[in-house]
């Protein structure tokens, strides 16, 4: 059994991997949409790749519906006494299973964290991956890649931190090369800020988990234009991906009680995969119709809360 649905879109891809974090689907969703298969030219370079299946499935991959990426996670017990992060665990029995194989790969895959590149070996996206920190210097002759991209990350880093990764990029591209990437909006922290606010502290916690303190870079959208031009990039192009009003549905969503559905899917899985099988069915046509608008929409840029912009090396 390949796929659950009878569409076979970047939503329904999403889906089948993140179903029971809806949100995190369709935020890969909108982006991969937007690229339309079409955004590598070798030689090329993904600056944080993380598992690689953000751009397996982008370049046209499909996984079987038994596979989800909550086979690669641990520490689910820890999530609500240490803010766990329960990706960053890889074992031997973590098998996505490939139904369709993309007709691209990427030339180099960086991430820092050791567990991801071992999950990004398994789907065999990338030519080379290497473990690198964004922060230092890349490995890499001035001039040397046509295509970089750098997807739902760049806002962890601080300003001084993205001014270097964006000069480090332009670096290495050629002349007339393009950088891919995809930048959230300030509004992220206002959200955080009115659950600290508005709530008492342990309902805040639970709901935000820190993670207003993993977003140190998030910038207005005439900010983010400006870093890019300062770092020596011409604009080629602007895509609004999701509304304002998407932002307190992604900054909540089912993060909370993921760790408690990822067990009782695990549990169910085991009693019966028949039965776990129809459930996902059932789950992800369901968000399937919830986000389907957003998935379809086209937000203004004015109005938006992410935007992919595709940069330039001059001449």
């Amino acid at each position: 059994m390949e796929n659950l649905l009878e569409q076979d879109d970047c939503l329904s891809a999403f889906l089948n991997i993140y179903w029971l974090r809806p949100e995190n689907a369709i935020f890969s969703a909108v982006i991969a949409k937007a690229l339309n298969h079409k955004f590598v030219i070798s030689k090329s370079i993904d600056l944080g790749c993380g598992d690689g299946l953000f751009a397996f499935i982008s370049l046209g991959g499909r996984l079987d519906c038994n596979f989800d990426v909550y086979s690669g996670t641990s520490n689910l017990e820890k999530v609500y006494t240490h803010d766990s992060d329960i990706y960053d665990h890889f074992s031997d029995n973590y098998t996505p299973n490939i139904t369709v194989y993309p007709n691209q790969k990427i030339d180099y895959g960086l991430d820092i964290k050791e567990t991801m590149l071992n999950k990004a070996k398994k789907i065999n996206i990338y030519k080379k991956l290497n473990k690198h920190d964004n922060c230092n210097f890349l490995p890499f002759e001035d001039n040397s890649f046509e295509t970089a991209c750098l997807f739902s990350s760049i806002y962890h880093y601080n300003t001084e931190q993205q001014m270097f990764i964006f000069k480090e990029v332009k670096r290495i591209l050629k002349p007339g090369g393009k950088f891919w990437i995809n930048v959230k909006g300030y509004e992220f922290i206002n959200i955080y800020k009115t659950l600290q606010a508005e709530y008492p502290v342990n309902i805040s916690h639970f709901l935000e988990r820190n993670m207003r303190n993993l977003f140190i870079g998030l910038h207005k959208n005439r900010d983010w234009e400006k870093l890019f031009k300062d770092s020596g990039f011409k604009i080629q192009k602007i895509m609004p991906l999701l509304p304002k009003k998407f932002g307190p549905l992604w900054c909540i969503g089912l993060r909370p009680i993921s760790p408690l559905l990822i067990k009782m899917s695990r549990t169910l899985k085991k009693l019966s995969s028949g039965d776990y099988i129809q459930l996902k069915n059932e789950w992800i046509k369901l968000f399937y119709s919830l986000l389907l608008p957003f998935y379809n929409g086209n937000p203004s840029y004015k109005d938006s809360c992410m935007s992919l912009f595709l940069l330039e090396k001059g001449l």
